[in-house]
């Protein structure tokens, strides 16, 4: 029993140097998505490549590896040779101008990469959404590639590039 008082002390300690980390660290979060149950209610699924034939469906799932299934649920695409595209607004329009800003993301690929690749783009207001493509313009894009791996590379390469209008 006394030895749990030993630790009290640096526990205490521990504690008030996270608050105060965390305190200096807090950041204004524009946008953040759990893919929770209702993911489908904020994302609109473009109609590009529908008519072709060559569109492909997101599903929602925790993929064939996790942890906890809830906890670890996102979209996946589905078949191999289709175009999938699907887009979700910001509550509102924002600026970084003289700010640092993180877009900080999550891929997990469940089986090997072979051609094509994974773009997160920051879209300006008034983006029609339902037609939404790979054409379409953009402030910021994070590009994963996974063209230019060899057969035995794990993660994707990364770019982002930064447009101003």
């Amino acid at each position: 029993m006394i030895e749990d008082w030993d630790f009290l002390p640096a526990k205490m300690i521990k504690t008030t140097a996270l608050a105060a980390l965390a305190a200096c660290c807090s950041a204004e979060v524009f946008y953040q998505e759990t893919f929770d149950n209702e993911w489908s209610d904020r994302w609109v699924q473009s109609d590009w490549k529908k008519d072709e034939g060559t569109r492909g469906d997101f599903e929602h799932t925790a993929g064939p590896h996790y942890g906890d299934a809830e906890a670890s649920k996102g979209i996946m695409t589905g078949p191999d040779a289709r175009f999938f595209a699907t887009s979700s607004k910001l509550s509102s329009e924002f600026s970084s101008v003289g700010k640092p800003l993180v877009l900080q993301f999550q891929v997990r690929y469940t089986q090997k990469p072979d051609c094509g690749g994974a773009y997160i783009k920051v879209l300006p207001s008034g983006v029609d959404q339902a037609s939404f493509s790979g054409d379409s313009p953009y402030n910021i894009i994070s590009v994963l590639t996974s063209a230019v791996l060899p057969p035995s590379a794990f993660m994707p390469s990364s770019t982002t590039r930064v447009t101003t209008s």
